[in-house]
């Protein structure tokens, strides 16, 4: 599950972290709000607006691809009806389109297959759309999706399609995808992340998988190409781990993923950078004390109400 920066969205992941009880006069008693179904290979992203995470989709315990739509606003998850709405899909990517206020939705693998649509939510008005620019990428899953604010637009790279694993960019403005004639790009790769990287005006892309090779190297996009950037510090190579953007710091935050075992390590890449030729210490791991993530009411989330 690629995650892009709506986990770090400041309005919601504060109260997602730690409960918070009050203490009014009056009897109080719990009260567990009903969270989404268990799944996985789902998508979210962070409408900064509205203080709001959306997900959308995935699989079920029992393999079913799901096509149900959830709010988180800090308090609690609430299902939302929507009469239209994206296909049932797993491994799909989403990113928050800040200039418009849209998430944006993109492919997946779907009952047929690999999906090439593109969707998106308003969160004001509770609905989807489907759009249908001139242009867009092929059908795939397992890509990677994230809004660049240097660059104004939404960044794809690579996943997978009907010919195997993907190393296209493509770029897409809220009108319609465009793709960039890259001269260098991360070789071919499953189980990155990508993020848009603050201190640095860039998107980013870490780690990854191919066959046996798992990948710790660090990559930028500046809108027309992909550089690799050589650092002196980097997270161990792995997969299936999380990148986003913290505005707040200036910074992009990784955590977990898998190499040889699960991973529950925490790192800050703010200082990834090289300048003049010469090389700047690389991200950094965060001592972080006890559970790097708590959860609220193991996986539901829960309130104190008054009685």
């Amino acid at each position: 599950m690629k995650i892009s920066e709506s986990l770090l969205c400041t309005n919601t992941l504060t109260v997602l972290a730690t409960v918070i009880l009050t203490a009014p006069a009056v009897a109080q008693e719990w009260r567990q709000l009903p969270p989404p179904l268990a799944r996985a290979d789902f998508a979210m992203a962070c409408d900064t607006g509205a203080g709001t995470t959306v997900l959308f989709g995935g699989r079920d315990i029992a393999g079913a691809r799901l096509a149900d739509t959830w709010l988180f606003d800090g308090l609690g998850w609430r299902g939302v009806p929507t009469p239209v709405a994206p296909p049932a899909r797993q491994l799909h990517a989403m990113a928050f389109d800040p200039r418009r206020g849209r998430v944006v939705l993109f492919g997946g693998f779907g009952t047929a297959g690999a999906l090439a649509d593109t969707w998106e939510f308003d969160v004001a008005q509770l609905t989807w759309t489907q759009v249908t620019p001139v242009s867009s990428p092929g059908p795939r899953s397992s890509h990677g999706m994230t809004y660049d604010a240097t660059l104004g637009c939404i960044v794809l790279w690579g996943g997978s399609g009907a010919t195997g694993f993907l190393t296209d960019t493509w770029t897409y403005d809220g009108t319609d995808w465009t793709r960039v004639p890259t001269q260098t790009s991360p070789p071919t790769r499953s189980g990155f992340a990508m993020a848009y990287d603050p201190a640095r005006g860039r998107t980013m892309l870490f780690g990854g998988n191919w066959v046996i090779t798992r990948f710790d190297d660090t990559w930028e996009f500046d809108g027309t190409n992909w550089a690799e950037v050589p650092v002196l510090a980097r997270p161990p190579a792995r997969m299936n781990h999380a990148l986003a953007t913290d505005s707040a710091r200036s910074t992009v935050v990784l955590f977990g993923g898998f190499a040889a075992s699960t991973l529950g390590d925490t790192w800050d890449a703010t200082a990834a950078s090289r300048r003049g030729g010469r090389c700047r210490p690389g991200p950094r791991r965060l001592h972080v004390p006890g559970t790097p993530w708590r959860s609220i009411h193991s996986s539901a989330a829960s309130s104190l109400s008054a009685a």
